[in-house]
């Protein structure tokens, strides 16, 4: 289901309750609280928490400023019109203009008064208070599965970056041609950026037991399709072929099939290595055109063993790292 139709349910459901508390609290402005429980709610929990936050944190300044220039100036207009500039300034000065709309609705609610009414005062307090309570509530306890859906992704980018690797050994043993192996790569790296911006917005719903692995696993990913659009872009200078360019394709093909969530990289690395001291004990090349040539599949292979790296490091970092154990849990 889009997330967009889960943020539409929590955002109904948010306001349908707080008006309906509201109502049974004997609350005036019941439906602006339901409003404000609408606002509270964003496309994910921890912008929802920190917004939240900010317009309550927001609304007790704006009432407490408002209700200094009423009481001295008088309850019309032209104070609340110099309110809304004063206010305006200030929430730009603290950096929460996010509670800026919602605040002047409640200042409204303090003018319609006419005079100094703790009644109103604390009826505005309540449903804010409320708003942001039952908003919080209900994008907590909605159901997301967002350690699964970051999971699937994690399988989803290994699947691309595999893809990608096959593109690449597939230009550089020469059985397809520049155009086709850029296609390809742009629509892997496109989906790449997709599948990134998923995993934020997936990462912001985690509030608690937040597992900072899955979302280094992803930089790694995208750290190393950056890599191979670096080794493509470099086979793309040529279009010759050599029996070096077929046995560095063998190896990147043989490489794509160890690409996953266990560490495959330190093996790939010795066999990297192996391959990279075969390329240095060959004859010299005689022209200038098998020099350039050699010199690329040369950057090649170096980009190839930064491309391990980057997992051999993750690794590292986390040694118990299983997408298995994660799931289970």
């Amino acid at each position: 289901m889009s997330r967009y139709i889960h943020l539409t349910i929590k955002m109904s459901t948010a306001s349908i309750i707080t008006i309906l508390i509201a109502m049974s609290l004997g609350l005036e402005y019941a439906i602006t609280a339901g409003i404000l429980a609408v606002l509270s709610i964003q496309l994910t929990r921890r912008d929802s928490l920190l917004n939240a936050l900010e317009r309550f944190l927001s609304s007790i300044i704006g009432l407490f400023i408002a209700l200094i220039m009423f009481l001295t100036f008088g309850y019309n207009l032209i104070v609340f019109a110099l309110f809304t500039a004063v206010f305006i300034f200030i929430s730009f000065a603290l950096k929460l203009t996010i509670g800026i709309v919602p605040t002047l609705v409640l200042v409204s609610h303090v003018l319609d008064a006419g005079q100094f009414d703790w009644a109103i005062l604390i009826n505005s307090v309540s449903i804010m208070a409320i708003a942001i309570t039952i908003a919080l509530l209900v994008n907590s306890i909605y159901p997301l599965n967002s350690q699964r859906k970051l999971l699937n992704l994690i399988e989803n980018i290994d699947a691309l970056i595999r893809n990608d690797l096959a593109n690449l050994a597939a230009r550089i043993n020469g059985s397809i041609d520049n155009d086709r192996a850029l296609a390809q790569h742009v629509t892997n790296k496109n989906a790449l950026e997709q599948f990134k911006g998923d995993a934020e917005l997936i990462d912001k719903d985690i509030l608690f037991d937040h597992d900072y692995r899955l979302i280094h696993y992803l930089n790694v990913r995208n750290a190393q399709m950056t890599q191979i659009d670096r080794m493509l872009g470099l086979i793309l200078q040529t279009n010759e072929t050599s029996e070096h360019a077929i046995k560095l394709g063998e190896y990147v093909l043989n490489l794509k099939d160890d690409v996953g969530h266990a560490d495959k990289a330190s093996r790939q690395k010795k066999s990297l290595h192996t391959l990279l001291n075969q390329y240095r004990k060959m004859a010299l090349p005689t022209t200038r055109s098998e020099f350039e040539y050699r010199s690329i599949l040369y950057q090649i292979t170096l980009e190839l063993d930064t491309f391990l790296s980057e997992k051999i490091a993750f690794h590292e970092r986390y040694p118990d790292f299983k997408i298995k154990r994660l799931s289970s849990r």
